[in-house]
């Protein structure tokens, strides 16, 4: 092999190490990073190793808290069991370990993803280099749901769009593979129960472009299905075996009265004239100095004592009035939902500068650990320190924000452009042909990725819970664009040929 040849080789796979190294002194330097919601996992995983009553016996009517085994899910806690019984001492760092090795096969099939895409394997390797270094930094050694829930979702979704683009001969078995994913993901984040749905588009997709008769596909479909069926049907038996109640968790005794909060700042009164609600201790000042969940303690303690609803009550009711709140107040919901989908959302898809500041802070949650709280701190300390580098770094950052805009923007405004015009082109019925499946494909990562938005947006929405869904993004984002490219070329020879 000629030498130049073995240049990009050589320099590929040196990338390729260079990320390994960054990752890994991170790794080390940081360590497993404890939230406010990492206790709470943790309680939990205790309390299975204790092999507590709890398991088999829970008493909903003891009080109104919240209630460790009914509000959070069992599979986060129970991996953290799991590794506490092999190191009770550094049982965290197995976990971020864990964590960081399922990250980086999650980044290697984003890379053979990319490939089926574009055939090339830089592009590719940008992909790959964007996911290791930008949000999953900050997730991977955080002892929370968010990196352990992505992955396998990812996973579930790179493997499904890597056989639509390919000629992948499947089989029963590989759909229950994929349900199983989502089922396991369901353990360790019970809002997979309701995500589940948004992967069913791309689902149909793999089945239909595999041209299987009607007894087979709907086989298929129902191997991918029945696992998560049985999973939640079984929690909610596990739970009404020691509670008397059947639920999957009480979680939603807490996020569905988040909206209500929201409007109480802008000076609506949603408690006013309710039947449970009315009355409940919330302030003006609480608003501001508490959070969310710190008030909902308080309110569930008054619906307790005055109506004797425990969390399961509290939890059914939220629903209630949480649908309540959007007949009365349609406007103010809707615009709440809009508030809650953030700018930033936008700028997730290339981000190592700004997830190495979040990891820093995030490790000893020290705000002095910042280089700057944002963009007058950053010219203050040019201006008045000599701080230039500063200068360099949010000049860096800026740069990469622009990139990630610019795959949203092509993402979110190109592949409906793209999926419409190759329609009237083609029509609907030649989608599935082997020339439209990329364009498909992109549709069907554009209806996950603003499914997880709005679905999270209608309630609570923060940006760690685009995880899984910000790369599929970001390649669709790149697909669209180099389609753009690729029609101004062929309009252009056109014109040329006239």
């Amino acid at each position: 092999m000629p030498v130049m040849s073995k240049v990009p080789e050589l320099l590929f796979y040196l990338i390729i190490a260079i990320l390994v190294l960054i990752r890994g002194y991170y790794f080390i330097e940081f360590g497993p990073i404890y939230s406010n919601d990492s206790g709470g996992y943790e309680s939990y995983a205790l309390l299975l190793m204790q092999q507590t009553e709890q398991m088999s016996f829970l008493d909903l009517n003891w009080g109104h808290g919240l209630g460790t085994t009914t509000f959070r899910s069992i599979g986060y806690p129970a991996v953290l069991a799991f590794f506490m019984l092999i190191s009770p001492d550094h049982f965290d760092w197995l976990v971020i370990g864990l964590q960081t090795l399922l990250s980086f096969f999650c980044g290697s099939l984003l890379y053979k993803l990319s490939l089926a895409f574009f055939k090339n394997r830089w592009i590719s390797l940008f992909v790959f280099a964007s996911y290791i270094l930008s949000l999953g930094l900050v997730l991977d050694q955080s002892i929370l749901t968010d990196s352990l829930s992505a992955s396998l979702v990812l996973i579930m979704i790179c493997y499904v769009g890597i056989w639509i683009l390919t000629d992948k001969q499947l089989s029963w078995s590989h759909f229950l593979g994929l349900g199983i994913l989502m089922a396991l993901s369901f353990f360790v984040r019970e809002a997979g129960a309701i995500l589940q749905y948004l992967m069913w588009p791309m689902i149909l997709i793999l089945i239909v472009t595999k041209h299987r008769n009607w007894k087979t596909s709907l086989g298929m479909f129902l191997a991918f299905v029945m696992p998560m069926f049985l999973s939640i049907q079984g929690y909610k038996t596990w739970n009404e075996y020691r509670t008397g109640e059947s639920f999957v968790t009480t979680a939603a005794r807490t996020t569905v009265y988040f909206p209500a909060f929201d409007m109480m700042k802008r000076g609506h009164d949603p408690f006013t004239g309710d039947q449970y609600l009315d009355g409940a201790p919330v302030t003006h000042e609480m608003l501001q100095r508490l959070s969310p969940n710190e008030i909902m303690v308080l309110v569930s303690e008054y619906v307790y004592n005055k109506h004797q609803m425990n969390a399961v009550d509290m939890a059914r009711y939220g629903y209630k009035y949480y649908f309540k709140l959007w007949q009365q107040f349609p406007a103010d919901m809707l615009r709440q939902t809009f508030k809650n989908i953030r700018v930033k959302a936008g700028f997730l898809a290339v981000m190592p500068i700004e997830s190495y500041i979040t990891l820093r802070y995030w490790s000893n949650w020290d705000l002095d650990s910042r280089p700057y709280s944002g963009t007058k701190d950053m010219k203050h300390k040019v201006l008045n320190e000599g701080r230039f580098d500063l200068a360099f770094l949010y000049l860096c950052q800026s740069l990469f924000r622009l990139i990630s805009f610019l795959f949203f923007l092509g993402f979110t405004i190109g592949v409906p452009i793209l999926v419409v015009r190759r329609m009237l082109r083609d029509g609907i019925t030649r989608l599935t042909k082997t020339e439209n499946l990329k364009i498909l494909t992109s549709l069907s990562f554009w209806v996950i990725f603003w499914g997880y938005v709005f679905a999270y947006a209608l309630v609570h929405l923060e940006l760690r819970y685009l995880l899984p869904v910000v790369p599929i993004g970001m390649i669709a984002g790149i697909y669209s664009w180099s389609e753009a490219r690729n029609y101004m070329r062929m309009r252009k020879l056109q014109k040329m040929a006239d």
